[in-house]
């Protein structure tokens, strides 16, 4: 049976909604472990018995599920030159403006509020590094928004697939091969060796075991577009969800996310299964939560510590506000300033192009 081709197959706009549905899981994830570290800090007390401490696996499945996304849209364009400005355009676009104009709001507060940030947000360096998304070492310093580190494992794996655009599949597939091998050893000699401070950007950078993530990633989808017969599908994707499942709810969260991604994209190939509009708005909405939600249940969180809220209402109860009023202040940054720059943005560059 012939392939149909990437742009074929996004034609079908219903096949990415579960992978949005997906993005939204993620940030409320990670929203509500923020809020679970938020009230043992402030409240000193804990937030819903400390159930969602496994939240921040949210951020493995985000990681996951780009390098998911990443293949899944730009399979096609491997090994051709001529897609490269196209691909870095848009992954700039997607991340920086944004990310920028939260970070640009925020820095003022630490300067004029010492207290809500350290003292290493006034420097000069790691401003600039946070801008720029330049890799910090958390050791040290961690970047003006502190959900940023994981933007720069995401540029760095946007610049490796941009290199894959601009060579031949054959030295591609080297690249990626010694990577993952440089990421096997090198993690391997680092503990073998007990090297307790490591070089950062080599060991927890580069060789990072997080980038495997985008690899897990990029691996479902490269068989969810090559695996075309719906009985095969049919046999196991029941059996996937449920090993997913099981593997997440047991930690193993990379293998977990994979599994899960990739079994609901062949539902969705299938047309078996339907995503509510609301569930995709918060995916569309996801990144706006992402950049905004540490800030925001921080200084809630304050506010109602001065106010004595807390003590009225209740830890848990008080902090699920929390949490609702950082989703809609999220939601509403995504309906009113992220989605209006994005239209204008890629208008812009549709232009140009032309």
């Amino acid at each position: 049976m012939t392939l149909p081709t990437i742009e074929q197959l996004k034609t079908n706009k219903s096949r990415l909604r579960s992978l949005q549905m997906f993005r939204g899981f993620a940030a409320l994830l990670v929203l509500l472990y923020h809020a679970t570290t938020v009230s043992t800090r402030i409240y000193h007390q804990e937030f819903l018995g400390s159930f969602f401490k496994f939240g921040n696996s949210g951020v493995i499945f985000f990681f996951v599920l780009s390098g998911f996304i990443i293949y899944y849209v730009h399979a096609d364009d491997l090994g051709k030159p001529r897609k490269f400005k196209s691909f870095i355009i848009k992954r700039f676009i997607r991340l920086y403006p944004i990310y920028w104009i939260v970070s640009l709001t925020v820095l003022p507060v630490y300067f004029i509020f010492p207290s809500f940030g350290e003292s290493f947000h006034r420097r000069l360096d790691v401003i600039l590094q946070s801008l720029i998304l330049y890799p910090q070492n958390p050791q040290l310093s961690v970047p003006i928004i502190a959900a940023a580190w994981t933007l720069s494992y995401e540029v760095f794996f946007y610049l490796i697939f941009s290199c894959l655009i601009l060579l031949k599949p054959k030295i591609s597939l080297r690249i990626v091969v010694v990577w993952v091998l440089g990421i096997i050893v090198g993690n391997y000699y680092a503990i073998a060796h007990s090297l307790e401070t490591p070089n950062f950007i080599i060991f927890y950078f580069l060789l990072s075991p997080i980038n495997l993530n985008f690899i897990f990633g990029c691996l479902a989808a490269y068989l969810v577009l090559r695996l075309r017969d719906d009985r095969i599908k049919i046999s196991y994707i029941l059996l996937l969800i449920i090993i997913g499942v099981g593997l997440y709810i047991r930690g193993n969260y990379n293998i977990g996310s994979t599994i899960i991604i990739f079994s609901f994209a062949l539902l969705e190939d299938l047309r078996a299964i339907a995503i509510y509009p609301l569930l995709c708005y918060l995916g569309d909405a996801s990144y706006s939560i992402y950049l905004t939600h540490g800030n925001i249940v921080a200084v809630l969180a304050r506010f109602t510590l001065a106010l004595k809220i807390n003590s009225l209402l209740g830890t848990s109860l008080t902090m699920l506000v929390i949490v609702a009023i950082t989703i809609v202040c999220g939601c509403g940054f995504y309906s009113y300033i992220e989605k209006p720059l994005l239209v204008f943005l890629r208008k812009k560059m549709a232009t140009r192009a032309q």
